[in-house]
């Protein structure tokens, strides 16, 4: 009787240690980091829950992601003719960089910037010191003036009409056209209304004129004004 208890006995611890220890081996198996050293195909998913390291070439057809972080340089296309490094600086094809090292102000590196189509600004500034003067529009354009009586030796006030563009303070720059009289000068432009200039023209005395009053006559003038 002693005999066959012991041997249930035997057979049941058996039975336990098998257990504990293929659920053991299954634990090591799964913890494991295993090495392939030939291809892996597969029609599935590939999920990988920890970190994924890959050393070499990765070729991916079509990949997306809700997310996308590199820590050192991202080279794009396929011979890396565009890189961004972690610091933000995108590098182009032959060089040319572009970054914002300083918050608020964006650096482009090239000879040569284009800008294919219309560009605006609400204002712009030519050359880094802070003393250049901040331009917020500039107009040009032409525009023609009645013909106004001035006295020899005086100055008359020609007002140019259709001067699009041209508002109340702006800095006005004009030149006349062929149509102005030899012997009147241009001594003053400025702008006190919408699209009109006010010009100021001096009659000088000539050895060709008469000492009386002379019509400017019609006249048209280019102009040019900063805001």
């Amino acid at each position: 009787m002693n005999l066959v208890n012991n041997d249930r006995m035997t057979k049941i611890i058996s039975v336990v240690l098998a257990v504990v220890f293929g659920v053991l081996v299954v634990s090591l198996v799964a913890d494991a980091v295993t090495t392939i050293s030939t291809n892996v195909d597969t029609d599935g998913n590939l999920v990988v829950d920890g970190t994924s390291t890959l050393t070499g070439l990765t070729s991916m057809v079509q990949a997306s992601s809700t997310r996308f972080s590199v820590h050192d340089t991202a080279y794009f296309g396929g011979s890396a003719t565009t890189s961004i490094t972690s610091a933000g600086v995108i590098t182009l094809t032959n060089g040319e960089t572009i970054a914002n090292a300083t918050d608020g102000t964006v650096t482009i590196t090239a000879d040569v910037v284009k800008l294919v189509g219309t560009a605006s600004s609400s204002a712009i500034r030519v050359g880094d010191e802070d003393s250049s003067t901040l331009i917020n529009a500039i107009v040009s354009g032409y525009c023609t003036a009645a013909s106004v009586a001035v006295a020899a030796t005086s100055t008359g006030t020609l007002l140019c009409n259709s001067a699009t563009g041209v508002d109340s303070g702006d800095r006005v720059f004009v030149t006349a056209t062929s149509s102005l009289a030899g012997h009147f000068a241009i001594t003053a432009a400025s702008s006190s209304a919408a699209d009109v200039i006010q010009i100021r023209v001096f009659n000088e005395a000539t050895t060709t004129a008469d000492s009386g009053t002379d019509d400017t006559g019609v006249n048209s003038f280019w102009f040019w004004a900063t805001r």
